[in-house]
């Protein structure tokens, strides 16, 4: 019965995530910084967001079987489905659903908001439900695991990289640049939401034993 929980509540939080990365790229004042390298692989490709994501974070799930070697476990292949049904609900929600125009500066920055609320409140349930994480997650779980580095501090490693391939896409292809200052928010919060909602929900997925 618990781990019937777990995988609805993963269903429900892998849906909640795919609203909120969508209702963050329509608000278009700045993504996170993961999300804005995938959004100018998607201007330049042609290919959808959510298209993109699943195979930028297959990368993630081949650096974990090179750190796992002989050691790789089922868990990957959960990743794998997750990171497939992410890259659709966004899709989904980016595509049919939030179709409308957005012409007030002031309703995308509530939107903005929302989805930041959002996004790093998922990130943390899939962590703590660990059912299966988004590869990324799983990623920096794994550092975590071999106390190569904390999972905080993993995913703050990620952002500059991603800061970083997003800056070269822009210069070297020349398109309109997706770091806004939406973007600049998410570089100083998010790692601190992400610790924020940590110390918040880790307690309370132990006390409801939902956490693995």
């Amino acid at each position: 019965m618990k781990t019937q929980k777990r995988v609805i509540l993963t269903l429900l939080t892998l849906i909640l995530l795919g609203f909120g990365v969508a209702l963050q790229t329509k608000a278009a004042v700045g993504v996170s910084l993961v999300n804005s390298t995938l959004l100018s692989i998607s201007m330049i490709t042609g290919m959808k967001f959510g298209t993109v994501s699943i195979i930028v974070n297959s990368l993630f799930i081949l650096l974990q079987i090179i750190i796992l070697r002989k050691n790789v476990n089922i868990s990957l292949i959960f990743q794998a489905m997750i990171m497939v049904t992410f890259g659709f609900i966004t899709n989904f929600f980016l595509y049919n659903i939030f179709t409308f125009e957005l012409t007030s500066y002031s309703i995308r920055l509530v939107l903005f908001t929302l989805s930041y609320l959002i996004i790093p409140f998922t990130l943390v349930c899939l962590k703590e439900l660990d059912i299966a994480s988004m590869p990324i997650e799983g990623f920096c779980k794994l550092m975590e695991d071999k106390k190569i580095m904390s999972f905080s501090n993993t995913r703050l490693s990620v952002d500059i990289v991603a800061l970083i391939a997003t800056i070269l896409i822009v210069i070297i292809f020349n398109i309109p640049s997706p770091i806004r200052e939406g973007t600049i928010i998410s570089l100083f919060l998010l790692n601190y939401m992400i610790r924020f909602y940590i110390k918040i929900l880790e307690p309370k997925f132990n006390k409801l034993e939902l956490a693995n």
